[in-house]
């Protein structure tokens, strides 16, 4: 059960330019980009710990920010 919050462990399913994507936020040594387990010390796992569906953010990564709209949190 969740509180609505992203957190580790929270199963998240944001929308971008580039369509759909679930990502579940893990420790460092978890992390896994093929599968969608992403650390919460990435530039995306920073960007979603503490929102919560409905909240849009900006993400910096190498190719520059990006807006990722939260759709679930799980």
């Amino acid at each position: 059960k969740t509180d609505g919050w992203v957190h580790l462990g929270s199963t998240v399913k944001v929308k971008d330019e580039f369509g759909e994507t679930d990502y579940t936020i893990v420790g460092s040594a978890e992390a896994d980009a093929g599968s969608g387990k992403i650390s919460l010390e990435s530039p995306v796992g920073k960007a979603l710990l503490g929102r919560r569906s409905g909240d849009e953010v900006e993400v910096e990564t190498p190719g520059g920010a990006r807006k990722v709209q939260i759709l679930k949190v799980a």
